[in-house]
């Protein structure tokens, strides 16, 4: 299998995709926290043989750009892959979230239901609520710093 391999703009940002664009029903791959479209690179051909295959590097990740103007949101990144699909002339698609792809997946569900046929979710991470505004500033701090006021606030 042939994969085609460029790099698009959506909402003012680069984004590296790899795809196999067919007439069979499309999914989209979204890759985990710190990872890539190479998550995905040995399942890629196997599930050409059934669908059209796009993967895309998350801005901030793999060879997407590393954007200082795009704010790192679920909800961003949900709007995100609606835009992908508008670029790819996708109206319903099926989404596989690895870990936190899982949870970007979600997002695209909950803001877009419409454009979402089904969820394959693999290790996927959750909705989680708000962290505690002293373990969101803690996280500013050097290593050490910041586990002394984690563990204070959990004996709290």
């Amino acid at each position: 299998m042939s994969l085609n391999k460029e790099t698009i703009r959506v909402m003012n940002v680069n984004i590296y995709c790899e795809y196999n664009i067919s007439e069979k029903p499309p999914l989209i791959l979204i890759h985990g926290y710190l990872s890539s479209t190479y998550t995905f690179h040995r399942i890629m051909s196997k599930l050409s043989e059934n669908y059209s295959v796009i993967a895309i590097d998350l801005p901030g990740f793999g060879r997407s750009e590393k954007s200082k103007s795009f704010r790192y949101s679920f909800e961003n990144y949900a709007q995100l892959i609606k835009e992908v699909m508008d670029y790819f002339h996708i109206t319903r698609v099926t989404l596989v979230g690895h870990s936190m792809g899982g949870q970007v997946s979600l997002n695209v569900a909950k803001f877009y239901p419409e454009k979402v046929s089904k969820l394959i979710l693999l290790n996927s991470s959750g909705y989680l609520k708000r962290a505690n505004q002293l373990l969101i500033l803690s996280s500013y701090l050097p290593f050490s710093i910041a586990m002394s006021i984690i563990i204070l606030t959990n004996m709290m």
